[in-house]
């Protein structure tokens, strides 16, 4: 379960949206930030243990291929998620079998492994 707290405005020189503790159960948000999804499912990810992406230079928030590197802060620009490497790390915590799945060389359907 998680538990989102909303604080009404910024009282110190806020340059946040919003913050989560890692691998914890509960989010800050600042201002109207609890109500954009980007942010909500960025500040979840730091409660299922992610970590900002970076792109090639290193730097936080530069990778852009998913919610933890910078995301989206309007349902109205795009669509996202987490990226290929987040969603390794969720594993089995989301998908089954850590989301190994077997395939059929011969052409035929992939199956989830038991």
């Amino acid at each position: 379960q998680q538990v989102m707290y909303n604080l009404q405005g910024c009282y110190v020189s806020c340059g946040w949206a919003a913050f989560a503790y890692v691998n914890s159960w509960n989010s800050v948000y600042q201002g109207n930030y609890y109500y954009m999804t980007g942010v909500q499912v960025h500040e979840l990810g730091h409660n299922f243990n992610l970590a900002h992406s970076g792109g090639l230079n290193g730097a936080t928030y530069t990778d852009h291929t998913g919610m933890m590197g910078n995301p989206l802060y309007s349902d109205e620009t795009g669509k996202m998620c987490y990226n290929a490497a987040k969603n390794w790390q969720l594993g089995g915590s989301w998908y089954p079998n850590n989301g190994k799945k077997l395939l059929d060389p011969r052409g035929g359907s992939a199956s989830f492994a038991p």
